[in-house]
């Protein structure tokens, strides 16, 4: 499961944690008044009554608090995990914009892993840093061969994409006509309708794989990716020797914190 799928299941407990508290504030509240008027001989409650009353609000004390202690557990371990991952990205932002002269608040790093679902394959990002906000992740779902992160994947190499030129020859605010589409080499796995909104959202990408901890080959488990934002476009490359490096290096550390996890 996903950093992000993580916490928010983690905040389902807590919404189902909430009303299960209320339940039981009800159900105390009832067999206090059923006791009461039963003391008070205004109503003479069966036995049956109140012991499977008290029985239920012990029985229920007894599940919160255990269901409470494992949902601390899982909170502190992703908290733990969630830290670390944001401590090492924010540092390969730090020294990517050191090594770039490129304005910190303009780069994004994400790491992503390959997760199965319904028997599907897809590369879910697993936690993102941004400084400045924008622009917000998408909810395109990433599969082998499609965008920059999924010729990574399908490659197991270091992928990359300047999309000045695409953005010049594919204006944003015109849809592309089906004659101009069918001249359109590298799509990059979208759609007609998907590509000059993708095209035009970064104006450059880049992925560095990981592998996975403990072997040899390694074999492609994630990657790093690094984004410019179309608005904030500086005219530097963020493709270089040393930038790759830091995303190698960055990428296995975060490899070893997802294996923990147990995302990879």
């Amino acid at each position: 499961m996903s950093i992000s799928a993580r916490e928010a299941s983690l905040k389902r407990q807590a919404t189902w944690v909430r009303r299960v508290r209320i339940a039981m504030i009800v159900v105390a509240a009832a067999i206090g008044i059923v006791e009461f008027l039963h003391g008070l001989h205004w109503w003479a409650a069966p036995s049956p009554l109140l012991l499977s009353g008290r029985f239920l609000l012990v029985a229920g004390t007894a599940i919160e608090g255990g269901w409470g202690l494992r949902r601390g557990s899982a909170w502190d371990k992703y908290g733990e995990v969630k830290s670390k991952l944001e401590k090492q990205l924010v540092a390969a932002v730090a020294a990517i914009s050191r090594e770039t002269g490129i304005d910190v608040e303009h780069l994004g790093v994400s790491a992503w892993a390959v997760e199965k679902s319904g028997g599907v394959e897809t590369l879910v990002r697993q936690y993102t840093v941004r400084l400045s906000g924008y622009p917000p992740p998408t909810a395109v779902v990433w599969t082998k061969g499609k965008g920059v992160i999924g010729q990574c994947w399908e490659t197991q190499s270091v992928a990359s994409e300047n999309f000045g030129k695409l953005q010049e020859r594919y204006p944003k605010d015109r849809p592309i006509s089906n004659s101009a589409w069918a001249k359109v080499k590298q799509t990059g796995g979208f759609t007609q309708a998907e590509f000059p909104h993708r095209i035009h959202k970064y104006s450059q990408i880049l992925a560095v794989p990981f592998g996975a901890v403990g072997t040899s080959a390694g074999g492609f488990v994630g990657c790093l990716s690094l984004d410019i934002s179309t608005e904030r476009e500086s005219g530097r490359s963020i493709d270089t020797t040393e930038v790759r490096e830091i995303l190698s290096r960055t990428g296995g550390l975060v490899r070893e914190m997802l294996a923990e996890h147990g995302t990879v």
